[in-house]
């Protein structure tokens, strides 16, 4: 379960730096948006069996997802300081939720 949370987590990081930061197309927003959402939704539903960490994970999850939207926000109106601190907290959020998976699992 582990490398599927993992596989999800890279797959969801490729299309979205892809479509913000390479190739401008319509579709690729959309399913930036629609992975982000099955992405936290998969977090939760696959952590349903743990105690209260799974709020935690989730919650972890969603600021992931909204960090990534806010990236694409910054990086319409220039702001290069802001686009790298956002996308340094983007890699160590995935690590973390890929890390607090494997532990509590």
């Amino acid at each position: 379960m582990i490398f599927l949370i993992a596989l999800l987590i890279t797959m969801y990081l490729i299309v979205s730096y892809t479509s913000i930061y390479t190739i401008k197309m319509r579709i690729l927003d959309f399913l930036r948006i629609i992975l982000g959402a099955v992405f936290v939704v998969f977090i939760f539903i696959t952590l349903m069996h743990l105690g209260t960490i799974k709020y935690w994970i989730a919650l972890l999850a969603l600021s992931l997802f909204l960090n990534i939207e806010i990236s694409n926000y910054k990086f319409k109106f220039n702001d290069k300081k802001a686009k790298l601190i956002l996308d340094i907290f983007s890699v160590i959020m995935a690590v973390m939720i890929i890390v607090l998976c494997a532990i509590y699992m």
